[in-house]
C-alpha cells in the first residue's frame, strides 16, 4: 500500500499501447472505450454550459465587461480625417495596422 504522500501509479494497461490495442480488439473493449469517450464529451459539455451560465450571470451583475479598449477610437478617426494612412496611424499609436483597419471598418 503506497503512503499517503506517494504519487498514484496508473494501471499497467493505461501506459502500454500494445495492451490498449488488445482491449479494443473485442466488442466489449470497443464499447468500453466508446463509453469513455461519450462520458468525456458529456463532462466537457456540462462544464461549458456551467461556464456560459456563469458568464451570463456576471454580465447581468455588471462584473463581466471584457477587456477594456486599448486603442482610442476617436484619435484613430481624427488621424484618418487628417489624411494619414493606416500604417502611419498604427506607428503613431503603437498598435498593429490590422487593429487600425478593423476599427475604421467598424465605424
Amino acid at each position: 500500500m503506497p503512503s499517503a504522500g506517494a504519487p498514484r501509479r496508473h494501471p499497467h494497461w493505461a501506459s502500454n499501447p500494445a495492451t490498449i490495442s488488445t482491449i479494443t480488439s473485442t466488442a466489449s473493449g470497443k464499447a468500453f472505450l466508446s463509453m469513455l469517450g461519450v462520458f468525456a464529451e458529456f463532462e466537457t459539455n456540462l462544464r461549458r454550459e456551467r461556464q456560459l451560465e456563469g458568464i451570463a450571470k456576471a454580465k447581468v451583475d455588471g462584473v463581466y465587461k471584457g477587456r477594456p479598449a486599448s486603442i482610442d477610437a476617436d484619435q484613430v478617426r481624427q488621424l484618418k480625417s487628417d489624411g494619414k494612412g493606416a500604417t502611419e496611424i498604427a506607428r503613431a499609436m503603437g498598435v498593429g495596422r490590422a487593429s487600425v483597419y478593423r476599427l475604421l471598418a467598424a465605424a
